[in-house]
This record gives C-alpha cells, sequence and structure tokens, in this order.
C-alpha cells in the first residue's frame, strides 16, 4: 500500500490531504479452511478485507478496515466479550425473528447445530465485482428448518455491496417479529462494567461510595444501574460521590444500593441513527437508512479502536420493510436494525427485499467517511434514485447500470453519482469517453469480462449533472 499526496486548489489557498489509497483499486478472493472452519474472503488490497465463515451459518462474520489497519489486527464484526459465547453473534448484515428468538448468523451453527444444511456458492469472481450466495435456517437455543434465507452478495473494490435476501416459509408459519436488516459491531467500550460496589443516597442527586478514590470527573457521561434496571447519566463525580443528571431507564426514584457504572448505549463506542435522528435516541418515524460510526470521544483506551463507519439503505418498497434505526446490543456489541411486527406466511411463501450497504474509513480516497446523516443521505439517494435510462436500466441486485447501447446519456438528475457501475455486452476489454474525452483503464475506470460475455465497468469518478459515456472494443 502507499500514500498519495493530494493537492487540492480552494480559491487560491493550496491545502494538502492524505489519502491510503491501494497501488490497484481491485478484489481478490481466496478461500481457507475447510468444515466448520471453511472461510471465503474477499479483500480490496488497502481499503478493505471481509470474510464469510461456514461456523456462522456463512454470514458476513469478518470486516477489517485496511486503510487504517492494514495489518487486519481489528475485526471491527467480531463480538468482544465473552457474554453468551455459545449465542455469539458477529455478522455485519444479520437476521433475527420471533418466535424463539431465531437468528441467521449466529455460534450455534458450529457449536449446536453442526450438521444443519448452509452452504455458500461463488456465482463471479473479478477484480471489479465477486458475487456470493449463502444460504441458511435460522437458530438459537433451537433451530427452525422450515424456514431458509438466500442471501446474495454484490461487493465491489469501492465499499458498496448489494444485497438481495430472500426469506421462504417451507411450510406455513407465524412471525411474530422480523428484524429484517441489522447491521451488527464489535464495541469493547459497550456495556461493560466499569466499576460496582454499594452506593448511598446522600444529597438529592448525589451519591456516594466511600470506598473508592476515583479521578475526578472520570466516569462523566457514563451511566450509573442501581436496582430494578432504573440508570442515570452521571454529571459529574469526585474521589467518591457521583452527582447524576437525566434518568435514562427505569421508573423509580434515585435510591441507595448496589451499583454498577458502564457505558450508555447512545454515547461513547459507536455511535448509531438513521436518517432521522444521528445520533438517535428515540423516534418512531420510518427512515430512508441507518448508520453507525465510532465516537471519538471514547474514554482511553477505546478513544481510536476503529475508524471506519458503515451504512445500509434499502431499496424503496421492499415488503415488510418495517422501522428504522431500533437499538439493541450487549457487552462487547451493538446492532441497529429495520423491524416488521406480526405476519402470516404460506407455505412455500417468499419474501424478497434489496439493500445497500457501505463500508466507510476516514483518510480514503474512495470509501466514505460516514459521519453524519447528511454524508450517508448523499449514498443513500445515489441508490434510491438511479438514473433513468433511454437504453438500459438499473438493476438493484447488482448495483449497476446494464446497458442496450454501447453509448448512453447518463443524467445524474441533481444527485451525486457516485463510482457508478455499467453492464454491456462484449469479450473484451472496452475502451471508454466521458464525454467526448478518453478515459484512462486503471485510474479513470475498472473492468471485468465475466463467463456470460458480459463486461463490468467501474468509474472510478463522481459525476453530476449531465453526461456521455461512449463504450468502445
Amino acid at each position: 500500500m502507499k500514500t498519495m499526496k493530494t493537492l487540492l486548489l480552494y480559491c487560491g489557498l493550496i491545502s494538502y490531504s492524505l489519502f491510503a489509497q491501494a497501488e490497484q483499486i481491485e478484489l481478490k478472493l481466496s478461500e481457507t479452511g475447510t468444515g466448520l472452519d471453511h472461510t471465503v474472503i474477499i479483500e480490496s488490497p488497502g481499503m478493505f478485507k471481509l470474510g464469510f465463515e461456514n461456523g456462522l451459518n456463512y454470514g458476513l462474520s469478518q470486516w477489517f478496515d485496511l486503510v487504517n489497519d492494514p495489518q487486519a489486527k481489528v475485526d471491527i464484526s467480531h463480538n468482544y466479550t465473552d457474554y453468551l459465547s455459545a449465542h455469539a453473534q458477529g455478522a455485519l448484515f444479520n437476521q433475527c425473528l420471533n418466535p424463539d428468538d431465531l437468528i441467521g448468523h449466529v455460534a450455534s451453527a458450529k457449536l449446536h447445530f453442526k450438521d444443519t444444511p448452509r452452504s455458500i456458492k461463488i456465482i463471479e469472481s473479478g477484480p471489479v465485482r465477486v458475487i456470493v450466495e449463502n444460504s441458511y435456517h435460522p437458530m438459537l437455543g433451537k433451530q427452525n428448518k422450515t424456514l431458509l434465507f438466500n442471501t446474495r452478495y454484490v461487493i465491489y473494490p469501492t465499499g458498496k455491496m448489494f444485497i438481495k435476501n430472500i426469506f421462504t416459509a417451507l411450510k406455513p408459519q407465524t412471525i411474530t417479529l422480523w428484524r429484517n436488516s441489522i447491521l451488527g459491531v464489535g464495541d469493547p467500550a459497550y456495556s461493560l462494567n466499569a466499576d460496582k460496589g454499594i452506593i448511598e443516597l446522600t444529597e438529592k442527586n448525589v451519591l456516594t461510595d466511600k470506598t473508592k478514590k476515583w479521578k475526578l470527573n472520570q466516569w462523566k457521561g457514563y451511566q450509573i444501574t442501581l436496582p430494578g434496571w432504573n440508570s442515570f447519566e452521571i454529571a459529574a463525580n469526585t474521589e467518591t460521590t457521583i452527582t447524576v443528571g437525566k434518568q435514562l431507564s427505569g421508573g423509580k426514584p434515585l435510591s441507595s444500593g448496589e451499583y454498577t457504572i458502564s457505558t450508555q448505549r447512545t454515547k461513547y463506542g459507536w455511535l448509531r441513527g438513521d436518517s432521522v435522528k444521528f445520533p438517535k435516541t428515540w423516534h418512531n418515524k420510518s427512515s430512508d437508512f441507518i448508520l453507525a460510526c465510532w465516537d471519538k470521544t471514547t474514554p482511553k483506551p477505546y478513544s481510536e479502536w476503529t475508524k471506519a463507519s458503515v451504512m445500509l439503505t434499502p431499496f424503496p418498497n421492499n415488503p415488510k420493510q418495517g422501522g428504522g434505526a431500533g437499538l439493541h446490543g450487549w457487552s462487547g456489541y451493538k446492532r441497529t436494525y429495520y423491524e416488521y411486527g406480526k405476519f402470516e406466511m404460506k407455505q412455500d411463501e417468499k419474501i424478497t427485499q434489496y439493500y445497500m450497504i457501505n463500508l466507510g474509513a476516514e483518510n480514503s480516497e474512495f470509501l466514505p467517511n460516514i459521519i453524519s446523516k447528511e454524508i450517508a443521505k448523499t449514498y443513500a439517494d445515489d441508490y434510491r434514485q438511479p438514473v433513468i435510462l433511454k437504453n438500459g436500466e438499473f438493476s438493484k441486485q447488482n448495483g449497476c447500470y446494464i446497458l442496450n447501447n454501447h453509448k448512453i446519456d447518463f443524467d445524474a438528475a441533481g444527485i451525486e453519482r457516485i463510482y457508478p457501475v455499467f453492464q454491456l455486452t462484449g469479450n473484451s476489454t472496452p475502451k471508454v469517453k466521458l464525454n467526448n474525452a478518453k478515459l484512462q483503464e486503471g485510474k479513470d475506470y475498472i473492468s471485468q469480462i465475466n463467463k456470460n460475455n458480459q463486461v463490468i465497468v467501474q468509474i472510478l469518478r463522481k459525476l453530476s449533472n449531465k453526461n456521455t459515456l461512449e463504450f468502445s472494443f
């Protein structure tokens, strides 16, 4: 990997920006292990590495930010505590349903239900696009082999993934709750008991534990939880006292008793939210996307634990999509999700949904730094409102424009089109012109030819306004 210095000119002022970038934009696929240890690995060198593990029902259970972690030391999807290790979840995209609190990608697949069928197929593999598809049954303490998930991932080297998920009932079912699209991330700073003991209410909003010698305000921003799951935000602390602020949960007044101090679910570690509110507190409005990024105010040693970010966008009119930015988690792990309520499924009924996931990172030329809902909206709009073509159409399954003509008008319609991908018929590497200017292969665009004589071209530019694209062989 190399570091590029890019000179940027703004109104006569000169500034320098450092980007970590791969020497060549491409994807690489490899496989390791056998049986329950089998893993399919997809890497965009210098940007990200993903892993699909048999032991978690071939979920997308490994994610490394190679921009800021080039040695791949931190698996962002991993559950960083041993809390309920037999039921550990660790998939960036996951699903959960009731009855029986069943999970799509969970450690039960390798610990309790080793022989339950699951599979992964490599549909396509090349430098521009990798397509994998897995098939699995939901499980946890129990399993339901009469429910089947098929999840297809279309992955591009610039961090975009397009998901087609098919939920099939092999016999009639009553589903009481379906969290159909969960973003799951490891969080070593979350819900870990930082301190505990017995504390006394000594003033209206002051608690005292004379056995402690805390540093001044070391717990400011944390929460203290008392009997009955009553929790309060910590506004300040001295060596032996804690001053509380607003009540976070429970309905009882502040009192003496046993306590634990831990991080809040909406502060420190991964901040989660959606198109309505970020970070999210509470609302019941529908949202266009969900996102998560790391809070840099997280106390040490986790202030710089990761510089990655991520977002998930449903395609408009997905059936049974439900509301977004539900928040859930446990020690060392956080989730945000869309959720749909009770419904019936007939035998062999299928529910098909489509999504886009964007991987983000600081210091990257190609991966976005998704630290606000405004940044996320730019990417969501590009997916939710694709360009309308006279000689082609947008494939929500593959995240690309399928062309019927080698020369097209591409009107961005006021939306920034971010590294768009085109699929056309051909059997050789194309030459590409953008607005009559020749583009350089490897710098301005990359391409591959698949086994169906389809040429896949990704433009390594963000397109605005009206454009003309021409492909020649």
